[in-house]
């Protein structure tokens, strides 16, 4: 917003005037514009001719973080075994390995204890 106030030859308080607002307010809104309100950047956005809008930010859920949480330590449990089941030429395939990190997931996932040797 500042390079289109110079743009239009405008000062602070010309922009403040035009708006409104208060001298000090738009100077803020100048230097940082995230920490202002909405409204004093939409008074400022409608003189200088600067769309102001809002978007949403993806956030992850809680569900989102615990899930990925569980799967490391899925992926760390079953690689620890499979490195084991490798040793006594055991070892399971790439696929068998995808399916006992998806359910060890599920099982962490659902707060069971779970036993991991017999």
């Amino acid at each position: 917003m500042n390079d289109r106030r110079q743009e239009l030859g405008l000062s602070i308080s010309a922009l403040a005037r035009l708006s409104g607002l208060n001298r000090k307010t738009v100077g803020r809104a100048m230097r940082s514009p995230a920490h202002d309100q909405f409204s004093t950047l939409l008074a400022i956005g409608n003189v200088l001719g600067v769309s102001i809008g809002i978007t949403q930010q993806r956030t992850k859920t809680i569900n989102a973080v615990r899930e990925a949480r569980e799967k490391s330590k899925a992926i760390e449990i079953v690689e620890m075994a499979q490195g084991n089941f490798a040793l006594e030429g055991q070892a399971v395939s790439e696929e068998e390995e995808k399916r006992i990190i998806r359910k060890v997931v599920e099982q962490l996932l659902s707060g069971k204890n779970i036993k991991l040797w017999g």
